[in-house]
Order: structure tokens, then sequence, then C-alpha cells
């Protein structure tokens, strides 16, 4: 029996991944319809109707819609098709209020540049005095040839320290989004290719070769460690990566050693009650590292509706985590 319908909207390129869900999803009794963003939102309400009124007599009362739209929100300002997806998403909320929406944008949109989530961490951090750190960061704007002033001269005359963490400030639907670089100078920025790009430049802060990646779902959060950068030495000079292929830069899942204390986990909990709580974000991923010699943990980076990837029973998971917001939505409507 079908206790709830989810629409669905994910890109073209990251769709495929969610075939899986989709039918984890209706033997639970969630059924998944895709939301065609192309298309004009009221053509589809019919078939939102029609799914709710169900078959044989059976209404649905609890509607839902899972989105990833990051990637169109970054491109929507140069991108004419990307803002109208936009603009019939919004549209297709503004139809359906009574669909429970996984997740509300404004929690969104600080996480889109890199910029903002470092400022909306931070902010948690020290309205919540939560155990945790920022490593100290600066933004380069996008370089101006008529001033004659380079990103490597603005951070030559940044208050930071090397080696240098450079990434551009937009975290998605940007082609070098995910294009990193490790420098022991900060002559070496002008060198690089991100074509005058707006960049984000944090203080690398060697960690073991370990990353701790916090997996939030509503209320609780599972912690996966994996593999890292291999700590950084200044006379390795300039360290090109894509983060999300950098296996030749990483270490070993054999000679990971770092673990983390009950303090620590402790910590990285008040941080996700933290953010959850400000950012009003119920589906969203935390990247920690810790220096090995103090033991500090660092909050690196904030992402919405991550992989989960080594989340057990994720699907399931997620399923009753969207059923349980619908539901809440129809009580809260009744």
């Amino acid at each position: 029996r079908v206790e709830c319908v989810c629409g669905l909207y994910m890109s073209a390129k990251k769709r495929p991944k969610f075939a899986a869900f989709v039918a984890r999803a209706r033997e639970l009794g969630m059924l998944v319809h895709d939301v065609d963003l192309d298309g004009e939102p009221v053509s589809q309400q019919d078939q939102v109707s029609a799914l709710l009124g169900g078959s044989e007599g059976d209404s649905v009362q609890h509607y839902a819609i899972l989105h990833k739209i990051t990637d169109d929100i970054s491109a929507s300002s140069s991108d004419p098709a990307a803002q109208r997806r936009l603009d019939n998403f919004e549209r297709y909320t503004r139809l359906n209020t009574h669909a429970a929406l996984v997740d509300p944008l404004p929690g969104i949109l600080p996480l889109l540049s890199r910029t903002e989530m470092h400022r909306s961490l931070q902010a948690s951090i020290a309205r919540h005095k939560v155990n945790v750190k920022v490593p100290k960061w600066t933004r380069l704007d996008a370089a101006k040839g008529e001033s004659g002033i380079t990103q490597g001269t603005l951070l030559q005359q940044a208050d930071l320290r090397p080696p240098y963490l450079v990434k551009c400030d937009r975290a998605c639907g940007h082609a070098q989004a995910h294009v990193m670089a490790i420098l022991s100078s900060a002559e070496q920025l002008d060198g690089l290719g991100y074509g005058g790009a707006a960049l984000t430049v944090q203080e690398f802060v060697n960690h073991g070769g370990a990353i701790f990646k916090v997996y939030v779902m509503g209320s609780s959060h599972v912690i996966v460690r994996r593999v890292s950068l291999r700590n950084y030495s200044p006379d390795q000079g300039v360290l090109s990566f894509d983060s999300h292929d950098m296996k030749a830069h990483c270490t070993t899942p054999e000679s990971l050693e770092l673990t983390l204390s009950p303090v620590q986990e402790e910590a990285i909990h008040g941080l996700c009650d933290a953010l959850s709580q400000d950012l009003s974000l119920t589906l969203y991923g935390v990247d920690i590292i810790m220096d090995p010699l103090s033991g500090d943990l660092y909050a690196v980076d904030v992402n919405y509706f991550p992989g989960y990837d080594g989340v057990p029973n994720m699907y399931d998971n997620l399923t009753r985590h969207i059923m349980d917001l619908a539901r809440a939505k129809a009580d809260c409507a009744s």
C-alpha cells in the first residue's frame, strides 16, 4: 500500500544513481515520481493529483519533494536553462504547498559559496560554543587585470600562514568547483589556471591522511572514516588535484591510524545539532579533519545531500525520513 508520494528532482547526471532508492522506497510504501523542471509545472499537477488519488479509491495524504537542485542554483546566473529550471522548481513548490520540501532552499544557499559556508560554520560554532575549529581562511575576489594587483599579491597581503589550500569559491555548478591545489608560497597562486575566478584560500592542516565524513539525516548522524591527502611538506611545491579523483595523493586504508575519542565524537554531535538548527537542513554532510599533534578538530566543508557512501541501510533510512517529514507536514495542516 502506498503511504506517501514523493516528487524527485535530480540532474540527468545524478538521477541514475537513485534508481535503487526509487525501487526500495516503493517496497517500503513510498511511491517516487520524477519532477520534470524542463517542462511547465502546471502541466504536471494532473500527475500529482492522480498519484495522490491512489488506486481503488485509496487516497494518499502525504506528499514530499526531494531534490538536489544545487548545480542549477549555482549556474543560474550564467546559464538560462539552469535559471529556467530553478524558476520552475519554485513554481512547483508554490503549487504544492501541502508537500514537505526536503530541504528548503534558504538553508542550502550558504553552502554553495565556500565563503558563505565558512561564515556559517564559524557563526554556528561560536553561537553554540562547539569545540571544533575552522582553518583560517580568506576570500580572493576575481582578478581584475586593469588593477595590476594579482591574486598572488592579495594572498601575500592576507594574514595566513603557508601551506595554502586553494579552492574555487563556487562549491558546485562550476567547471573548476572541485579543482584544488596546495601551495607552499603565495607567489605560486598566479601560475594556477583558475581563470581569475573568485577563490577561497585556507591554511592547510596536515591531518594524518584521514578525514571523517559526517553524514546527517534528520536528528541522526553517522561518522565514516576515509583516506585523505597525505601530509604535505613545502618541498613538494604545487600539488594540484580534483577532489573527486585524488587517490594518487592519498594514504591507503591500511595506513590509517587516527581515531576519534568519545569527547571528539561528542563535539561533532554538537556541531551537527548546531548546523541543523541554524540552517534548518535535514540532509547534509560535514568533513572533519584532526590535527594529529594537537588533537584539534577542524570542519573543512559542509555540503547538501551528499552520497552517504558507507552508511548502512541508507535507502531505508532516507525513505523513512522523507515519510516522517511528509506525515508531520500533513499533521500540521490538519
